[in-house]
């Protein structure tokens, strides 16, 4: 390999369809007019074939007119490789100029290109204006996306922000069930800085680089293998240090080629090279006096370093980050596509909250097993927008509607897929309310058979939650066995189970159903009404500690007047009588509901009051 391996500088952009449907089947043939879709001869990696990954991506490169290389299908010049029904090269387009909303001197660039259903694109920030960025060789947009680059200048000083971008490489986070993939920033530095001998680990880098990559270690594929997504691993022993290089592809194109080197005594990460970022961060543990964890950034050339300080504290020999204040508000688990921690148009009635644990940006998983749970909350994607920025904006949108709240952020992928592995963390620091917005696209039927949450539901700590879901923005009149929003709808008469829909006051979007949805709230979507229910359950717990979910449940329920609407309480919540129920269930645990509702709404009138049986049916 070419040290200066320029072929890497190909960049894609990477996908991730947060629909949450299940993956797609194979192309086949299908008339439209006289057009027809060429369908793929290739099969599933397995061991009839050898597990064979590549043997998809060829197939379809080779549909579109490319040429299949190590760095995925090239198509010829001008044109880009999109997988979408059918594999084709299509042309892109670019401009440069520059952004108003950044204040940095910059050049920007923008390639796009369009096709029937999706926009593809990626941005360059390119601060180093006194040189030119060549042209990016783009053998592919992998999916529909917005990737942001930024090109410093490794002449100057680097800001910490970057730094701590660069801390989060390698930068993708990836949904395991499905095989959904997303970007975020890509920290990069001068494309013509060679590695110096300067470098941290030069010996042990340049050897990893100059070896003919064959995967060794391990195989990750999704069921089209390198056309989908798919991992190949090797690693390298030293003695005292361990290398372990890992490529991924997306959607037929190499996306990510990273080494990671490790000590093999103390088992703390020392360094990181981002092949593609052409980037290095070390990472130190520092003087045991000072408690505190250097991170460096350099560029290949060596010529300046960023760098950045974290408190650390020492538990059992691994390194732990300091945890911040929490504010004696409820607690909130947040399912979601991640928020950025940084965002200045957070609102400031919600403390996002950051984990236990240093191996990733909030920390709440026990293990970091691979980079689907590289960022465990703080970025993922959402089905509307997509990179960095557009990421987190459906995040943003719920803990805006929440109200003083402490929030752990856990990504969507291992909310469910990964509950053992974070469950012990939150519940231990009294988060017991879950806020999940998102729903898998199965009927009845199959989600009692093939979804996360039939094993979720049985850990007795899930049933000491409460879980709080969205009941959909599809306008529709739903029933359990009509909807096919996965868990939804098998949890409609779950004891610590809430489905949450928009006041029909704002628009008309949400679903509704007499027994699909159990309440509605003041809110412009089903997202942002399950953000205002679940912030208003956990002060309850907040308030009355010794108040069960049902308890919780119960109060929300109460507080809702019915004046017809198609949900099981007929209305919409009231967060003062929510407040008032949860009061009178504190102080008497044997109320009936019947009492309840005439003690909430009439001040216990059973004349003159309009709460009658039929409102007992919500329960």
């Amino acid at each position: 390999m070419n040290k200066k391996i320029t072929q890497l500088l190909s960049i894609a952009l990477i996908s991730m369809s947060c629909n949450k449907a299940p993956a797609t089947e194979a192309p086949t043939t299908n008339n439209s007019g006289n057009r027809s879709i060429q369908k793929l001869s290739c099969t599933t990696p397995s061991i009839a074939n050898n597990f064979d990954i590549d043997s998809c991506a060829i197939d379809a490169c080779e549909i579109a007119g490319g040429e299949y290389t190590e760095n995925g299908c090239e198509c010829q010049s001008g044109k880009t490789f999109i997988m979408e029904e059918e594999p084709k090269c299509v042309s892109y387009t670019k401009s440069v100029g520059v952004n108003r909303r950044e204040k940095e001197e910059h050049e920007y660039i923008n390639y796009s290109s369009f096709t029937k259903d999706d926009l593809y694109s990626i941005d360059i920030y390119n601060y180093d204006v006194e040189n030119e960025v060549e042209d990016l060789f783009l053998p592919n947009f992998v999916a529909p996306n917005f990737l942001t680059l930024r090109y410093l200048n490794p002449a100057k000083t680097i800001a910490k922000k970057f730094v701590d971008n660069a801390r989060k490489n390698p930068n993708i986070f990836i949904r395991k069930t499905f095989g959904d993939i997303s970007p975020i920033e890509s920290i990069r530095f001068n494309e013509y800085s060679e590695l110096s001998f300067e470098a941290p680990f030069y010996d042990y880098i340049s050897h990893v680089m100059d070896t003919n990559f064959e995967a060794s270690e391990r195989y990750y594929f999704s069921e089209k293998g390198c056309l989908e997504h798919c991992k190949k691993s090797m690693s390298f022993d030293f003695d005292q240090i361990i290398a372990k290089r890992t490529r991924e592809y997306f959607k037929g194109i190499l996306a990510f080629d990273y080494i990671e080197i490790r000590n093999r005594e103390e088992f703390i990460l020392s360094a990181k090279v981002d092949l593609l970022a052409r980037t290095i961060l070390t990472l130190n543990k520092g003087n045991a006096d000072s408690l505190k964890v250097k991170y460096t950034l350099f560029p290949f050339s060596m010529q300046t370093s960023g760098e950045s300080l974290e408190s650390i504290i020492d538990e059992n020999e691994d390194l732990q980050i300091k945890k911040v204040k929490r504010y004696n508000w409820g607690n909130v688990i947040l399912c979601d596509n991640g928020v950025l921690p940084n965002d200045k148009n957070l609102s400031r009635d919600i403390n996002l909250e950051r984990g236990p644990n240093d191996n990733s940006l909030y920390g709440w998983l026990d293990q970091v097993r691979d980079q689907s749970d590289f960022y465990n909350g703080a970025i993922n994607i959402d089905q509307l927008a997509s990179g960095v920025k557009g990421a987190s904006e459906h995040g943003r949108s719920v803990v805006n509607y929440m109200k003083m709240v402490n929030v752990a952020s856990i990504s969507l992928n291992s909310c469910l897929g990964d509950f053992d592995n974070w469950v012990n963390n939150t519940f231990e620091h009294d988060y017991k309310v879950v806020n999940y917005s998102y729903s898998d696209y199965l009927d009845n039927k199959a989600c009692l058979s093939n979804h996360h949450w039939n094993k979720v539901k049985k850990h007795p700590k899930a049933k000491r939650m409460l879980w709080v879901f969205a009941a959909g923005n599809e306008k529709s009149y739903l029933t359990p066995e009509t909807a096919t929003l996965c868990p939804q709808n098998i949890v409609t008469r779950d004891t610590n189970a809430l489905i949450v829909g928009a006041s029909p006051e704002f628009g008309g979007v949400t679903n509704r159903g007499k027994t699909f949805v159990d309440l509605f709230a003041d809110a412009p979507s089903t997202s942002t009404a399950t953000a205002i229910v679940s912030s208003l359950a956990a002060n309850l717990l907040k308030l009355y500690p010794s108040l069960s979910v049902s308890d919780v449940k119960r109060s929300l329920l109460a507080s809702v007047e019915d004046t017809g609407l198609s949900s099981r309480t007929g209305g919409v919540l009231d967060k003062d009588l929510a407040y008032k129920a949860a009061k009178e269930i504190n102080k008497n645990r044997n109320i009936n509901n019947l009492d309840l509702l005439r003690e909430v709404h009439c001040n216990g009138r059973r004349y003159f009051c309009k709460v009658d049986e039929s409102w007992e049916e919500r329960f």
